[in-house]
């Protein structure tokens, strides 16, 4: 198969992200073997970047931050300062793309990027819905992730800046109810947010 046909393949699938298993797949391509002698030549040829180990997109087509986060480390959802930027709530752009794991804390640099996880036990890894092709935290949740981790020590936000228009508190109090850390609720009261 040429380059071309290579090329046209992968744009027709409209995806932005490209893991082995999807390249196989749209390749049609069946042995190990054969998927990795394909990657290395694509990325030599100039098609393909690594974005990460087994993680890849075409070179000369735009993707989003968002969608790259989400792939780059899984399970993981857009949330923090990052979701509420998102949804007008926080006003500064922030320079890293921070995303909930419930994997451990990991720091990733990706050329003028830096990708941050946070750690989330199962059990509070919820309430993020399917917006285009990535996973974002509902405002509520993304504001109550904030709180979280302003009530453990492990982020600076400063509340005061936050426009919580855009928070439905019903929404917002039914998610905390959900939280069972005794440092996030009496944060969460010190706000004052009800």
């Amino acid at each position: 198969m040429s380059k071309i046909e290579i090329y046209k393949k992968l744009l027709r699938s409209k995806k932005q992200i490209y893991t082995v298993s999807d390249l196989k797949k749209i390749l049609g391509l069946r042995k190990d073997n054969s998927i990795y002698q394909a990657i290395k030549r694509l990325k030599k040829e100039g098609l393909l970047e690594g974005l990460a180990n087994g993680i890849y997109k075409l070179i000369d087509t735009p993707s989003n931050d968002f969608v790259i986060a989400n792939n780059l480390y899984c399970p993981s959802y857009i949330s923090l300062e990052t979701a509420l930027n998102y949804y007008g709530i926080l006003i500064q752009t922030p320079y890293i793309i921070s995303s909930i794991t419930t994997r451990r804390n990991k720091l990733i640099k990706q050329k003028d990027k830096e990708f941050t996880f946070f750690h989330l036990k199962g059990g509070y890894f919820f309430d993020y819905i399917k917006e285009g092709d990535f996973l974002i935290a509902t405002p509520e949740k993304a504001l109550i992730d904030t709180i979280f981790f302003k009530a453990i020590g492990k982020s600076k936000t400063d509340f005061s800046e936050l426009i919580l228009e855009h928070i439905n508190k019903k929404r917002l109090l039914r998610v905390k109810e959900k939280i069972k850390n005794l440092a996030f609720h009496r944060y969460f009261e010190s706000l004052r947010l009800k």
